[in-house]
């Protein structure tokens, strides 16, 4: 995967592994936040299961992306919708 980076997404790829994984991806729009996410994901490979939160409307697309850039088949891929209603319910115990 490393090869199909540009090198400003490899450089942000290493900076991010570099502290650990804490860090915040705040690039600019079109500039591969997704697939540098994706990446991170890919070198941490043994702290696998990863969770990734997104907007509803993105969840296809980030499932769509990691089928793509690390070659997991669709079925080893879990997307899940939450709704409102089952987060008010889950407020209202905590």
């Amino acid at each position: 995967m490393e090869s199909k980076l540009l090198p400003f997404q490899r450089e942000g790829v290493r900076f991010i592994l570099q502290h650990g994984g804490c860090a915040l991806l705040a690039d600019e729009m079109g500039l591969g936040k997704t697939l540098k996410a994706i990446a991170v994901a890919s070198c941490i490979h043994d702290s696998w299961p990863v969770l990734i939160m997104t907007p509803s409307s993105l969840r296809l697309q980030w499932a769509s992306m990691i089928e793509q850039w690390l070659d997991i088949p669709p079925y080893d891929i879990l997307v899940i919708l939450v709704t409102c209603l089952f987060s008010r319910i889950i407020y209202r115990f905590l």
